[in-house]
């Protein structure tokens, strides 16, 4: 038996678990009620492992449902999986860089009509990727974008840069879901981070670390 709160309003309810909790909307406002109720659950410190989505959008007009399984989580990255139905649709590394912004960052949109003074205030910044074998579908980019951006941290020191990578031999690897096959979507994704072997033990507990 999980251990639930539930949090009802008059769009959607929400059912809290310590492992897992559903959020289901009764209109097309998934992601703005979605997205404030699961920072509210956040902040509380209840996020699980799992976030079920029971929804209805607009883009195809039918029910399915969504999972995010997060199957790693260090104190600088974390990486997710996201289903639609029983199909993944891609990987997300959401890493916390503990830097300023790069000369090349600063050139991105829409940083780059950011006024100096403003770029240099950012102390540190979360860049989130997104990695499927085929490129995203309008609907599916724009959920996760949108949910990811409200997942980080926004301070005004901190800013997030996101982009999405199509890697044609994603669920080819051997090593799938295992230290090796992250590392290889690390350096997909051209990232500094790199990962060593961890312990057995350690699968057992929130963080990896």
């Amino acid at each position: 038996m999980y251990q639930e709160c539930v949090k009802e309003n008059f769009l959607g309810i929400l059912l809290i678990s310590f492992e897992a909790f559903d959020i289901i909307l009764k209109n097309h406002m998934l992601m703005v009620i979605g997205m404030f109720l699961f920072k509210k659950v956040r902040l509380m410190g209840l996020t699980g492992g799992k976030l079920l989505l029971h929804s209805k959008l607009n883009f195809e007009e039918e029910n399915f449902m969504k999972l995010f399984k997060r199957i790693l989580k260090l104190k600088n990255l974390e990486i997710f999986k996201f289903f639609k139905e029983s199909d993944t649709v891609c990987y997300i590394l959401l890493e916390d860089t503990r830097r300023p912004l790069s000369k090349e960052e600063i050139k991105r949109v829409p940083l780059c009509y950011m006024e100096e003074e403003d770029i240099n205030e950012i102390l540190n910044v979360f860049k989130i990727s997104f990695i499927s074998e085929e490129k995203l579908k309008e609907e599916d980019s724009y959920f996760l974008r949108t949910f990811f951006s409200e997942l980080v941290n926004n301070t005004d020191v901190t800013t997030f840069i996101m982009d999405e990578f199509v890697k044609k031999d994603l669920y080819d690897d051997p090593d799938l879901d295992e230290v090796p096959f992250f590392n290889n979507l690390l350096t997909y994704i051209d990232s500094d981070i790199v990962l060593s072997e961890i312990a057995d033990h350690k699968w057992m507990y929130l963080s990896q670390d």
